[in-house]
């Protein structure tokens, strides 16, 4: 039980980070500018950020495939870096939710990233089997 919760980690970052360099993507297409308010980031900036950590959180999430302790010590870091900015968004004097249903959507996402961020700690601490 604890090797399938440790797991679930490695395909949710396999999808964020395939969604952020797809985001990266789409805004490069359009000319570079992203108005993305959860990144503490100005917009010109905004693609360059969601494609340099969506690689990052592709990669972590390929490298700890293979149980090495520094790869899963990678995606933990990772996971940890998505929870850390959900929570930073909250307390940005610049963001303002639109309404419950932001809050809302906000309150479950942050959610999911906590959920995400133990299972890496449990993938991390639990010792591969032979």
């Amino acid at each position: 039980m604890r090797t399938l919760f440790g797991f679930i980690c490695i395909p949710a970052g396999l999808l964020l980070g395939l969604y952020c360099l797809a985001l990266y993507g789409l805004a490069s297409i359009e000319g570079g500018d992203l108005l993305f308010p959860l990144l503490p980031v100005e917009p010109e900036n905004a693609a360059t950020v969601l494609g340099l950590g969506g690689m990052v959180g592709l990669l972590a999430s390929l490298l700890a495939i293979k149980r090495w302790k520094l790869a899963k010590l990678l995606l933990f870091i990772w996971w940890l870096s998505v929870t850390l900015l959900l929570v930073a968004t909250v307390f940005r004097s610049g963001y303002r939710f639109d309404g419950m249903e932001d809050l809302t959507l906000h309150g479950w996402m942050l959610f999911v990233a906590l959920i995400l961020t133990l299972s890496c700690w449990v993938r991390m601490r639990t010792s591969p089997e032979r």
